[in-house]
Order: structure tokens, then sequence, then C-alpha cells
């Protein structure tokens, strides 16, 4: 229960203060897009890995362009196999895409062998 001098409701704690629900549900609906941008997206890799598409940069621009809130964690998205792909096949759209997955954080790192030596592809 609150009291007179803070509801953990209120968005600065104030008395009197009204929760903004919109705020909130419109937050949560960009959160639901961005995931199922992301879902659409590692399929699409998938999917041109098994058989090329000429549209696919076109495809991944679309998922991207207007992102709205958080950048993604592509490493829980994306293997490196698979960035590696998206990265060679939009290789003609580099400067929207390569500044989305930078824009992410994502670092390409070396894979390590059970030798402890890095592998080369």
């Amino acid at each position: 229960m609150a009291d007179d001098k803070f509801d953990i409701y209120c968005y600065n704690g104030d008395v009197g203060c009204q929760y903004d629900f919109n705020s909130e549900i419109a937050n949560y609906y960009k959160i639901i897009s961005n995931l199922r941008k992301l879902k659409s997206m590692r399929e699409l890799v998938i999917q041109d890995m098994k058989e090329h598409q000429d549209d696919f940069p076109h495809k991944v621009l679309s998922l991207i362009r207007d992102w709205e809130g958080q950048y993604p964690n592509f490493r829980k998205v994306l293997r490196p196999r698979e960035m590696d792909w998206l990265l060679t096949k939009c290789e003609h759209h580099q400067d929207e895409i390569v500044s989305f997955v930078i824009k992410s954080g994502y670092e390409d790192e070396l894979e390590i062998d059970e030798d402890g030596q890095a592998t080369v592809e």
C-alpha cells in the first residue's frame, strides 16, 4: 500500500501524480515490434543461407529502418556464421546495415577451439 509521499506507480513519486499507462503501453509495443523484427531477421538469414534470395538485403533494410528504442544484442539473435552471412550478403547496403550493427554494440570475436587456438574459417 502506498503512503502519502510516495507511490511506486508514479513516474516521479510526487504526491497526487498519475501513472502514465499510455507511455508504458507504447514502450511495450515498441519492444514487441522490435522482437518480431529480430525474429523475422533471423528467419530471413536462415532462409537465405538455404536458398539465395535476390531481395534479401531489401528485406533486412525494411526491418531495421525506423528502428525505435534499444538496439538488439545480436549475439543473442544471430550466430557468428549468420552475422557474417548477413554482412556479406548486404555489402551493397553496408552504410545502413553496418551502422545499425555498430550501434547495437556488436563486435566480431575470434572463435577459440578446444586447444585454446583461434580458428580461421
